[in-house]
C-alpha cells in the first residue's frame, strides 16, 4: 500500500495493526462466534468456536448412608449454606451423587460441618459404568470449625483438585472414615469445565423441542392410555 512495502490491515489502514480474531471480526475479540461444540447437543454449532467454563456440575441423584431427622441429603448440594447434610452420626459414613451422562470432574470443595476442630479422613470412590466402583484415593484433611456460624462466615473449605480431571465419571462416593464430630457437610461443590451455551434434552422429554414419550413409547406420539391402563 506505500513504496515501503507495507500492506492494508483489516481496516483498510495502511501499515495499521488491526487484526483479525478466530472468528473472522476484524479487531474482534473472539466472542462472536462462540457457541456449543458438543455434537450430542440440541444447539451443535460446527462453526462455532469452543468456550469452556469452570461451572458447579449438579448431580441427578443423590444417596448417603443415613440422614438425621432435621437434614436430607440433598442439602449439600442446594447451595443453600442455610441448609446441610447431617448423617446423624460418626463416622464411617458416606455420601454419593451420580451423573446422568459422564462428566469429567477437576475438582470438589468440601464446605464442613463438622465441629469441634480436628483431622478428618475421607476415601473417595469413582465409577465409570454406575455399577463398579473404584477407591481413587485416601486423604486426610485438618478442619478448623468451630462453630456453624465461623465454618460458614470465614468461606472455611477445602478443595481436593484432581490432576489429570477425572474421566468419563458417572458417579462419586465420598465415605468419612474416620472424624471428631458427625459427618455433616454444608455443601459439597463438583467443579468441571463446559460449554455453557450448550442446551440438551431435559430429563423427561424426548427430543430438544420438549416433546415426551406416549404410552406406546413413541416420542411425541399421540397414544393415551385408556381409563382402564
Amino acid at each position: 500500500c506505500d513504496c515501503d512495502g507495507n500492506i492494508l490491515d483489516c481496516n483498510g489502514d495502511c501499515n495499521g495493526n488491526a487484526v483479525e480474531d478466530d472468528c473472522g471480526v476484524c479487531n474482534g475479540d473472539n466472542t462472536s462466534c462462540l457457541g456449543c461444540t458438543d455434537p450430542t447437543a440440541c444447539n451443535y454449532d460446527s462453526n462455532a468456536l469452543e468456550f469452556l467454563e469452570l461451572t458447579n456440575i449438579a448431580p441427578m441423584i443423590i444417596s448417603s448412608s443415613a440422614s438425621s431427622s432435621a437434614t436430607e441429603t440433598i442439602f449439600a448440594f442446594d447451595n443453600d449454606f442455610t441448609t446441610y447434610w447431617n448423617a446423624g452420626g460418626g463416622a464411617p459414613q458416606w455420601i454419593s451423587f451420580s451423573f446422568e451422562t459422564p462428566q469429567t470432574i477437576d475438582a470438589i470443595t468440601f464446605w464442613y460441618d463438622q465441629f469441634p476442630a480436628g483431622m478428618t479422613t475421607q476415601e473417595i470412590y469413582t465409577t465409570t459404568d454406575g455399577e463398579n466402583w473404584d477407591l481413587y484415593e485416601i486423604f486426610e484433611e485438618y478442619h478448623e470449625c468451630t462453630s456453624t456460624q465461623f465454618c460458614t462466615g470465614t468461606g472455611l473449605n477445602y478443595t481436593k483438585n484432581f490432576n489429570p480431571p477425572l474421566d468419563s465419571i458417572l458417579g462419586i462416593q465420598i465415605l468419612t472414615t474416620a472424624s471428631t464430630s458427625w459427618v455433616s457437610w454444608f455443601e459439597l461443590e463438583i467443579w468441571g469445565y463446559m460449554n455453557p451455551y450448550c442446551e440438551y434434552i431435559l430429563e423427561g422429554e424426548c427430543d430438544c423441542d420438549g416433546s415426551i414419550l406416549d404410552c406406546n413409547g413413541d416420542c411425541n406420539g399421540n397414544s393415551v392410555e385408556d381409563e382402564c391402563g
